[in-house]
């Protein structure tokens, strides 16, 4: 899992690095201590992560990110991972949906999945890209209008043919339990909306 990580998430960050809380060299660092996945899954939350990497930074590079993505799967061939980039968000907030400089990190985010997709596919792994939110022109999002609330979601399943855009629109609340499908997890309960595979 390589996600945003608050500050307040971090159990005694400032034991660790400052305050700023934990990023990739610290996260290896405290691997080489011995904090590996019993201190993940004990500390954070009482939460089952067992290879994790955290940044605090919305800065926090993106092909570093991708590039920790690449070595967890090489590595430790999780049954899951997020993957969690804020690059396209710092940008919005800084320069608008509008702008060059946010189509450009939008397109090199894209570059950089697309050198890893055909590995993981190889691997077997059903990948899911979208995004939690878009932005607008003003810079901010947490809006109701539509290019905010609209994001494109890619299905990509290894031995299933692309549909291409299908002009469906289908609820946030569906990947949930469309990841517990996917994953073979029984769908708990209280996720009321179906899963889209």
């Amino acid at each position: 899992m390589t996600t945003h990580l608050l500050l307040d998430e971090v159990p005694n960050p400032d034991r660790y690095d400052g305050g700023q809380g934990i990023a990739q060299e610290q996260a290896d660092r405290l691997e080489e201590m011995g904090f590996t996945d019993h201190w993940l899954r004990c500390r954070c939350h009482h939460l089952v992560i067992q290879h994790g990497r955290f940044y605090s930074e919305d800065s926090y590079p993106d092909p570093e990110l991708f590039a920790t993505a690449g070595m967890l799967v090489r590595r430790f061939n999780p049954d899951y991972m997020l993957v969690h980039p804020m690059g396209v968000d710092d940008t919005g907030h800084k320069y608008g949906a509008d702008s060059s400089k946010y189509r450009v990190h939008a397109m090199r985010q894209g570059m950089m999945l697309a050198d890893l997709i055909p590995e993981w596919m190889e691997r077997g792994y059903n990948i899911l890209v979208t995004g939690d939110h878009g932005m607008n022109a003003d810079k901010v999002h947490g809006t109701t209008t539509s290019e905010v609330r609209e994001v494109p979601l890619f299905m990509i399943r290894p031995g299933v043919p692309g549909r291409g855009d299908t002009n469906e629109v289908i609820s946030q609340l569906q990947l949930a339990p469309t990841i517990c499908n996917l994953l073979g997890v029984p769908i708990p309960e209280t996720m009321k909306h179906p899963p889209i595979v």
